[in-house]
Order: structure tokens, then sequence, then C-alpha cells
């Protein structure tokens, strides 16, 4: 309409644009006031555009900080705020997205956690800090969103745009922690809790990249319980299953954060452990052998839970399947050694 005018009507423009340039200017003011006005009219139009927009932020969240992270974006457009952290009240885990860096940062953290701890699902306000905190229900239990800022409190319509958001993430986070489940299901053995064979041949790999790379020791246990297979069948399979468990639970205890722990399947386990060298593995092991001796589980003929366990040190050159097949060899002589001990090589000498 105003392309048209302008053709019959000469527009001096103040500051010497071209007259499609000052059309152009005029009717994006234009559209701003009717967006407007449209907005108070019809208020359940800025509604549907706010959720559009979460929508199309938190559909490509995979984990629960991502879906954080997409929330305190989308929220800022709309709401300032310095924070936003989510806590699972279960396990007490955070994740936190924070403007700011450094002290403030850390202070910033310190101050929703204590925000967590306030019996308060109004707007509040701690050291100078004003939050809102959210309670999300869960089918993994309850789960705690804070958004922080410093200085001036939340305004109603503040809290209003949140109110919108939560009711979104709510869904979002169920959908991640779904998928959350079944990831960390395919990757764990539910018996035991330890590491699955998948997880095993996934880190075995990168264990042996970065032990070459930075000329660091790596050893390896293979672990076999003796007499197993007497105890499930004469004891029953409960007492079988809490068998491996009360294994396991020992091979937790003697490992640390950085080893690998897994179990390959039936009464077969393995332990890799990154910067060690052989003699420091065979401390682990007897006290490993020392710890399920202990466990004084043994059948009605008196055959009594032991573990035999291969043990050796990669020399940095021979193939994953080369260095497995070696270890297993010795654990294998353990067995036809009596049973309940370890057998060790510093030399990879494969039979042929």
């Amino acid at each position: 309409m105003l392309k048209e005018y302008a053709a019959i009507h000469t527009i001096e423009s103040p500051i010497g644009n071209s007259i499609d340039k000052r059309i152009e200017d005029i009717e994006a003011m234009l559209s701003d006031i009717v967006y407007s006005d449209v907005y108070k009219i019809f208020p359940e139009v800025r509604t549907m555009e706010l959720e559009n927009s979460l929508h199309e932020r938190l559909s490509r969240a995979v984990d629960i900080r991502d879906a954080v992270e997409a929330f305190s974006v989308w929220l800022t457009h709309e709401v300032h705020h310095d924070l936003v952290g989510l806590m699972d009240v279960l396990d007490k885990k955070w994740s936190f997205i924070c403007s700011h860096h450094g002290s403030k940062h850390s202070m910033l953290i310190k101050v929703a956690q204590e925000a967590a701890l306030m019996d308060s699902d109004r707007e509040d306000e701690i050291r100078g800090y004003h939050f809102k905190k959210f309670s999300l229900k869960t089918s993994r239990g309850k789960i705690v969103l804070i958004v922080l800022r410093e200085g001036s409190p939340f305004l109603k319509e503040d809290l209003k745009v949140m109110e919108i958001g939560i009711k979104i993430l709510s869904s979002t986070i169920e959908r991640v922690i779904y998928f959350e489940t079944l990831y960390m299901q395919s990757r764990v053995d539910t018996l035991t809790g330890l590491s699955n064979r998948r997880v095993f041949e996934e880190r075995i790999v990168e264990l042996m990249a970065n032990s070459k790379r930075y000329k660091l020791s790596l050893s390896i246990a293979l672990l076999d319980l003796d007499h197993f297979k007497d105890i499930n069948d004469t004891l029953g399979h409960d007492t079988g299953d809490k068998t491996l468990r009360k294994v396991a639970e020992i091979f937790k205890k003697g490992s640390r954060d950085t080893d690998l722990v897994a179990r390959l399947g039936g009464d077969e386990f393995v332990i890799v452990m990154p910067n060690t060298r052989l003699d420091d593995a065979k401390i682990l092991a007897q006290r490993i052998i020392n710890d399920i001796e202990d466990l004084t589980i043994k059948t009605p003929n008196g055959k009594r839970l032991g573990i035999s366990i291969g043990l050796s040190q990669w020399d940095g050159r021979s193939s994953k399947e080369d260095w497995l097949k070696f270890t297993d060899e010795l654990l294998y002589e353990a067995k036809r050694s009596g049973r309940n001990c370890y057998v060790s090589s510093e030399t990879i000498e494969l039979a042929s």
C-alpha cells in the first residue's frame, strides 16, 4: 500500500534515504504496533509463540543438561536471570547454566544450592539474590529447578513466563530421563551394577590408546569364580545371585574410580587398571582372593567359593585380541594350578 502511494507522491527523507528504504522502515514500525496490539487483545497468541519457541529448542535436548541450557537460553529473551539450576533430589546431582565465570560463578552456584534447601516455592530472596524455586515430579522422583538473579525481584509477568516454560520443560525432562535410563540399562549389568561387556569393549580400546600415547603402564585382570556353578546348583539361583552381588562389591571396594570393572557374563569378570604396573596389580589380585575367601560361601559337600585370576601388563605393541588371549591363558593356568590364586606374566608370549 505504501509503495503504491509512493509511486504517485514524493516522499522526502530527512536523512537522505531512498524511498524504498523509508517505506520498509515505516512498514516495520507498523508491524510492531500491530503485533503489540494483537498481544494485548489476544494474550494467548503470545503464549503460543513462547510455547512453540521453547518446544523447538527442547526438541534437540538429549540429556538433562541440554534441557536446562535450552530452557535458560529461551528464558533469556524474556526474563533477565543469572543462573538456572536443576537438582535431582534422589541423587543430589546438579546441572547449572550460569552467565558468569570465576568467583561470581561459584557464588551463584552456592546461593542456588542454599535456595534449594529453603522451604519455599514462592519468589524469594537470599543474600541479595532473588530466586524462584519450582518442584517437578518425574518418574524418577522429585526434581528442583532454581531460577536466580541478582538485584531486582522477579515481576508478575516474569513468573508467568517461567510457569509457561516449566510445564513444557517437565515433559522434556521426563523424556530425557526415559532415554537416559535406557542408555544406562544398555551399559550396566543389572544384577551386579558393574559395567557390561559392551562398555568393556569400548573402553579397553580407549585405555590402550591412552597408554600408548602417554607411555603409561596398563594392566588387566581376568577373573573367574571357582565352584560357582556348584554353589548355584546346590544352594539355588537366589543364593547365586546374592553371591555375584557380594563379589561385585568386593571388586568395587578394591578398585579405583579410574579402573574399569566389568562383568563379561556368568561368573567371568575383568578389571582394567590404567597407570598400574604389574607389581601393583598383584597386590589388588591377592586382596580380592582374600576378601572372597572371607565370604566363606561353600556347598553342602564342602566346595568353597574362590576366584582364579589371570594377570598381565600390556607391552604397548600387542593387539587387544592377542593381549586378552594371552591373559585368558594365564587365567586357565591359575585354574590348573589348584584355583583360588593368580598367575601373572610380565611378557606376552603367545602359544603357537
